[in-house]
Order: C-alpha cells, then sequence, then structure tokens
C-alpha cells in the first residue's frame, strides 16, 4: 500500500505530464492500477485545492496555471496541520459530521 504525500503527488503529476500511464507506474514501482486511481482523482484534488486557496486568498496563479502550480499552493498556507484540516473537511465531510461521545467518568 503507498501512501501519497503532496511530494509523491507532484512527482507523479510531472512524470503523468510527459510519460503514459504504464511508464509512470513502472518508474515509480507501483502497480498500473494504483496510478490510474491516482490520475483520476488529481482533478477532483487539484479542484478542492484550488477553492480551499482562493477562499484563502492563497490564489496566486495565473490562468495559465498547470496541475503542479495548482499541487504546488499548499506551500503558501501558514499552517500545514491547517491545511490538511481543511482539505479533510472539504474532502471528508460525512467523517466530520459523526456527534461528539462525551467519555465516561
Amino acid at each position: 500500500m503507498m501512501r501519497w504525500t503532496l511530494t509523491s503527488v507532484r512527482h507523479a503529476l510531472h512524470l503523468l505530464e510527459n510519460m503514459s500511464v504504464y511508464s509512470t507506474a513502472k518508474i515509480l514501482r507501483v502497480s498500473l492500477g494504483v496510478i490510474q486511481r491516482l490520475a483520476r482523482k488529481l482533478p477532483l484534488l487539484g479542484q478542492k485545492i484550488l477553492l480551499l486557496s482562493k477562499a484563502r486568498g492563497i490564489d496566486t496563479l495565473d490562468p495559465d496555471a498547470t496541475w503542479l502550480d495548482i499541487f504546488g499552493l499548499p506551500r503558501l498556507w501558514p499552517c500545514w496541520i491547517g491545511f490538511v484540516r481543511e482539505l479533510s473537511l472539504v474532502l471528508y465531510p460525512l467523517l466530520h459530521m459523526a456527534p461528539t461521545i462525551p467519555h465516561e467518568m
């Protein structure tokens, strides 16, 4: 199982822009299915990052921005943990809607 960091996503994006999905999977030493799933999820993830950044006033991109530019926006956030939290809230809203259960004493 591969965990994707922002750096590894940017690396995969760079490879996908210049190579086939098969070649990217071979270079990253992951299965073809993993790269295909990542490639399917990247547009939604990039869109969410762009919307969050615009809402925070961090959007410094020109209209010709590439996916690599969009996935570089989290570097401009003042706090990485804050970015991850907000992205999680946007991507997985149902996980954050569960009621809080008070601890028993």
